[in-house]
Order: C-alpha cells, then structure tokens, then sequence
C-alpha cells in the first residue's frame, strides 16, 4: 500500500511541476486561451503549482514527518458539508 501511495504521489508532483514549470517558462503570448488572464497571475499559478509539486516529494525524500492535524481536516470536513447542504 506505502508503494502505491508513492506512485500516486509522484504522479501527482509531476503533474503539478510539469505544468508549474511551463506556466514560468513559456512566453506569456503562447499561455493565452480563451479566457483573458493576466500574465503576472499566470506566473504566480505557475509558482504555486510548482511549489506544491515539490511539497508533495520533498518531506518525504528529506525524511520530514509532521503530525496530522486533526483540526484542520476536521475544518475542510465542515467546510466541504457545508457546501453540500447549500448545493442540495
């Protein structure tokens, strides 16, 4: 189960670096679609998803191990009910 948690997880980063990294390195011009987005908030989506590319990789090659927070899972769990019972 710990292997296939690992694979999952490097999928995932690469995913998140792959398109972090082209949303940095790519012209502005060639990032335009059909929907207008300005170039500074491109790069700063770009920084984010290559940031948590990395936060998904490194704590656990870098042998970090933190805690789980109870309260902040149980805080999205009443955040995302919520939004459930507004939706239905």
């Amino acid at each position: 189960m710990n292997v296939l948690l690992w694979i999952i997880q490097i999928l995932l980063a690469a995913l998140f670096l792959f398109a972090g990294v082209l949303k940095l390195v790519l012209p502005l011009d060639k990032l335009t679609g059909p929907v207008a987005v300005p170039g500074l908030f491109l790069r700063f989506i770009g920084l984010c998803e290559t940031l948590g590319g990395l936060g998904l990789i490194l704590p656990g090659l870098l042998r970090i191990r933190s805690p789980p927070r109870g309260w902040s899972s149980s805080w999205w769990g009443r955040r995302c009910s919520t939004c459930v019972r507004a939706i239905s």
